[in-house]
C-alpha cells in the first residue's frame, strides 16, 4: 500500500486502517500526557490496542462489553483482553427510565448471567408493551 511506483492514482487506495497500521508500526510515543482515555474500548482494533498499551502514561478504558459491534472489522474487546487494576460498573442511566432499565437488567441476568448489577433508570417517562405478533415474537417498546 505504501509503494506507489510513481502512480499518483494509487495514493488514494490506502484505507484509514492502512494509515493507522503504518503509524502503529512506527512505534509512536505520545509524550506530555498523564493519561489516555479510550471510549468504546470494546471495539478497538489490535493496532489501536498496541498503540495505547505501548504508551508510558495511565490508561482509562471505558465501554460496554455487551455492545461490541465491530468484530467484523477485526475489533477485539479490550475490556476483557487487557489487564486492569479497577473495574467500575454503570449503575444508573439518564438516557431511559426505570422500565427500560428493568428490562435491560433482566435480559443481562437471564441471557448473559450478569447478576447483582442492577441498572437504575432516570426520571424519563417510559412504558412497556408486551404483545405477540403474527410471527410470535415478543415486542417490548
Amino acid at each position: 500500500m505504501k509503494d506507489l511506483d510513481g502512480d499518483v492514482e494509487k495514493k488514494y487506495k490506502m484505507t484509514c486502517d492502512g494509515y493507522l497500521k503504518l503509524w502503529q508500526l512506527s512505534k509512536p510515543q505520545l509524550s506530555g500526557y498523564d493519561a489516555i482515555f479510550v471510549d468504546e474500548a470494546q471495539d478497538c482494533t489490535p493496532a489501536i490496542v498496541d498503540i495505547v498499551q505501548s504508551q508510558k502514561c495511565g490508561k482509562i478504558l471505558v465501554g460496554d462489553p455487551h455492545q461490541q459491534i465491530y468484530t467484523f472489522r477485526g475489533a477485539v474487546n479490550t475490556l476483557y483482553l487487557l489487564p486492569h487494576s479497577h473495574v467500575f460498573y454503570l449503575t444508573q442511566s439518564f438516557r431511559f427510565g426505570p422500565e427500560i432499565a428493568y428490562v435491560g437488567s433482566t435480559i443481562l441476568d437471564l441471557c448473559k448471567g450478569i447478576r447483582g448489577k442492577t441498572l437504575l433508570g432516570g426520571t424519563q417517562k417510559g412504558e412497556m408493551r408486551l404483545g405477540m405478533r403474527e410471527n410470535s415474537r415478543i415486542i417490548v417498546g
